[in-house]
């Protein structure tokens, strides 16, 4: 359950589509720019590397990338889907000074991170898009802190795993893979 393992042992996987997530952040990312005259220029904090978690949302991240002239990617630090991790790697790459619009963070744990690291430098105006749905994400894009999170589906990964499962103990073939509904919150409408 959420998370693709390619292995013998391994009857089937249940997760998000997380090459559509990385292509869903990036779309709302670009919304957000809609009206610049230049390439958005993005930040990607990845979670854990090497997890196909992390391998497909950056993926499409890139995707969107090379099928778009708006937008693209000037560094991808590594958070590993800690909220500790990703202040501190924010903060270094912050110190450098490189111009960014926007933030694509892996996870809202990142998140967490990013927000702090955001705030100690003092900025405020730069798009941030998460991924998870975490009770915690909520109030910091209701307070214009984060601008979106990608929801995943937890319960509908449970749900489809135990029929996956019910259909295996009756003798059924199932997919090696099955892939729940993810969706973008953005927060309540605005006036």
């Amino acid at each position: 359950i959420d998370r693709m393992i390619d292995h013998e042992s391994v009857l089937t996987s249940v997760m998000s589509d997380n090459v559509e997530v990385g292509r869903m952040a990036a779309n709302h990312i670009a919304a957000q720019h809609a009206g610049l005259d230049r390439p958005i220029r993005v930040v990607e904090v990845r979670g854990t590397a090497k997890v196909r978690s992390t391998i497909d949302r950056s993926l499409g991240l890139t995707e969107y990338d090379k099928a778009n002239d708006n937008l693209q990617v000037v560094a991808s630090i590594t958070g590993n889907y800690d909220t500790f991790q990703a202040e501190i790697e924010m903060s270094r790459w912050l110190e450098a000074g490189i111009p960014f619009d926007a933030v694509f963070s892996h996870n809202d744990d990142n998140t967490f991170g990013v927000v702090r690291a955001l705030e100690s430098h003092g900025l405020s105006d730069k798009t941030l898009v998460s991924v998870d749905g975490v009770t915690g994400i909520y109030p910091l894009i209701h307070n214009g802190k984060v601008n979106a999170t990608v929801v995943q589906s937890p319960n509908e990964m449970i749900e489809v795993g135990f029929k996956a499962l019910e259909l295996y103990l009756s003798g059924k073939k199932i997919a090696p893979h099955y892939y729940t509904s993810s969706y973008l919150y953005e927060g309540l409408a605005k006036d």
